[in-house]
């Protein structure tokens, strides 16, 4: 048995080899070759040969197996032996043999073909049933330079949960004799053992909870039919009282019959999952509950299996904090009828503590369904990210959307939630004194795009226009879009001197001269980016250097007639996607720069 947490894989020599391997929450994948790598790479040291194949047999068939070859083996210490080899259960070892050997299991001896990399199905005696002989699976596959052997049984069960079940062994008649077979851990598989399939007359394993005791009674176990139903829906009970519902998936998958060429054999890999999983895509923190049970914390971007819900089940959804308040979901009810692969809900947010307020907020629950397994995905489409000095308004679809100074985002869903093409956006400066008619929105631009950098002009009363940048990407999720406004223009002052700044036109300041401090990084707002230059001058002295233009990119001195400080560098940059940066650093009298006179019209250093 692969167990998840470290578990003793024995080697021929009786040593033990600890292994500890990571399996993914999500519907997990044939990952057995991956421990084989990582024990011959760590365990198994040898001298590669390549006119001598090196195999890694592993026997997970729940007895023991001997393997034979008449020409004799070479085993990776380098000793040669010409007997048989025993491979206990849950054994590996490493040999160097031809691509042909021979497998005895218990008084039935095969010939096993290794010579292509595929599942073969070898019959070892007949059953109770006579329609299903006792067989034996030999999967061999060659991964990363290494050749693997597996010998186990036709059903391998992966548990997609999170608690641990028990594989259970049920006698139909008297039950006070069922007991443990073995426990599967949560995000980890088992190969059931051979004997074990044939036990009854129909194809069932039967499971349970894991729990201290082994024996177990029936009323807490539950039945799969491995070979007839592809789709099955079972409930456990923890030893608290509280239910486990599953939704079990038997994936086939084809293999030939023992070493011919015809594929029109069967093995079955059976996946444990819970019915519900949720995804919280969120930037923020949230908590959910079923019924009126207790709250159960969900981090950003994390997901979690909802086992103890069912479709019976009503969800609610709690955010402990966003926009200084706390909001709880209108209840969700779980019986999800709809035969799509994948829809969408509505879910509406009001305040948690005063619910009869009209302010509500907008959030998406789609659901993907995979053999009546769903996973729940929590999303809002739009996040919004104002990095200017500036309020904003957003509009999509006609949905305004007030967006503060925050370095939070803001969450937008428009009321026509479903997912479409084409949908735009329009913006506007909120409350830079003008009222709602007479405030210009932009014109629109596209929010359905992988990833859009442009500039989005707001115009305001007196012909003043603020350009803002506007970067679109597709956010953790397909299903999201983070959209960014930045100022177009950032001045940095890397001087250990305050300054001061102002555009000009034609020699007449439009503005108010603005400070800015060391170290400190502002946005400005030119009123004429074309035409206008920029005058500088340090705060305590006010004397003004000549002017200097707002286009990229350069780099120049600006005298500034101060004689510990005689002159200031100034460069203009931008990062090839609109946003120009103006910095501004000291100059010192042995520092040789690079001078560009033509952009300004400042005397020569």
């Amino acid at each position: 048995m692969m167990m998840m947490n470290e578990t003793a894989a024995t080697l021929n020599s009786s040593s033990k080899i600890n292994i500890l391997q990571e399996i993914n929450s999500l519907p997990m994948v044939d990952n057995e070759t991956h421990v084989f790598n990582d024990l011959c790479d760590e365990q198994l040291s040898f001298t590669r040969n390549d006119s001598q194949p090196i195999w890694c047999l592993f026997n997970g068939t729940g007895n023991d197996l001997i393997v034979d070859y008449l020409g004799g083996f070479e085993e990776f210490d380098g000793n040669i032996s010409s007997t048989s080899i025993n491979i206990k259960h849950n054994e590996f070892i490493q040999l160097l043999v031809k691509y042909q050997l021979s497998a005895k299991i218990g008084d039935v001896v095969k010939t096993i073909n290794l010579n292509r990399s595929c599942k073969r199905v070898y019959d070892l005696s007949p059953s109770t049933n006579q329609n299903r002989p006792i067989q034996m699976l030999c999967d061999v596959q060659i991964r990363n330079d290494r050749r693997h052997v597996i010998f186990r049984s036709l059903v391998k069960i992966y548990n997609n949960t999170t608690v641990p079940l028990s594989v259970i062994s049920v006698d139909l008649v008297a039950t006070e004799q069922n007991h443990k077979i073995a426990t599967i851990e949560d995000n980890d598989q088992y190969f059931v053992p051979t004997d074990l399939l044939y036990t009854y007359s129909s194809s069932q394993i039967y499971i349970a909870a894991h729990g201290d005791e082994n024996n177990i009674e029936t009323n807490n176990c539950c039945s799969i039919d491995w070979e007839n139903k592809p789709t099955m829906e079972r409930t456990l009970k923890l030893k608290d009282g509280t239910e486990v519902h599953l939704t079990i998936i038997t994936e086939l998958n084809a293999a030939y019959m023992e070493n011919t060429d015809q594929l029109d054999h069967t093995c079955f890999n059976i996946y444990i999952h819970p019915t519900f999983c949720l995804i919280n895509l969120l930037p923020i923190d949230i908590k959910y509950l079923f019924d009126i049970d207790k709250e159960i914390d969900l981090k950003s971007n994390q997901s979690c299996s909802m086992i103890s819900a069912n479709r019976n089940s009503t969800l609610t959804f709690i955010i402990p904090s966003y926009d200084n308040a706390r909001w709880i979901s209108d209840a969700i009810d779980l019986k999800l009828e709809r035969t799509n692969d994948h829809y969408e809900y509505l879910v509406l947010f009001h305040y948690a503590t005063s619910p009869n307020l009209e302010k509500t907020l907008r959030m998406i629950l789609r659901v993907d369904t995979i053999h009546k397994s769903h996973r729940l995905s929590l999303y809002s489409p739009f996040w919004i990210f104002n990095y200017i000095d500036l309020k904003l308004e957003l509009q999509i679809e006609n949905n305004r959307t007030f967006i503060d100074v925050a370095q939070t985002p803001v969450l937008v869903c428009p009321e026509r939630f479903e997912s479409e093409t084409n949908r735009k956006g329009q913006l506007r400066l909120y409350g830079i004194d003008q009222g709602d008619t007479t405030t210009d929105w932009s014109k629109k631009f596209s929010l359905d795009v992988i990833r859009s950098i442009g500039v989005v002009s707001c115009e305001v009363p007196n012909d003043r226009k603020y350009m803002i940048c506007m970067d679109v990407a597709t956010g953790p999720s397909s299903l999201v879009k983070i959209i960014e406004f930045s100022p177009l223009l950032v001045i940095i002052n890397k001087s250990i001197i305050a300054i001061e700044i102002v555009e000009a036109v034609s020699d007449k300041e439009q503005n108010q001269w603005i400070s800015v401090n060391p170290e400190q990084t502002i946005p400005f707002w030119p009123r004429n980016m074309k035409d206008g230059v920029m005058r500088v001058r340090y705060t305590f002295n006010h004397v003004t250097s000549s002017p200097f233009t707002m286009t990229p990119t350069y780099r120049t001195l600006l005298r500034m007639d101060y004689e510990e400080h005689p002159a200031l560098c100034v460069e203009v940059t931008t990062n090839g996607q609109g946003r120009i940066t103006v910095i501004f650093e000291d100059y010192e009298v042995d520092d040789t720069p690079l001078v560009n006179c033509e952009k300004t019209n400042s005397s020569s250093l």
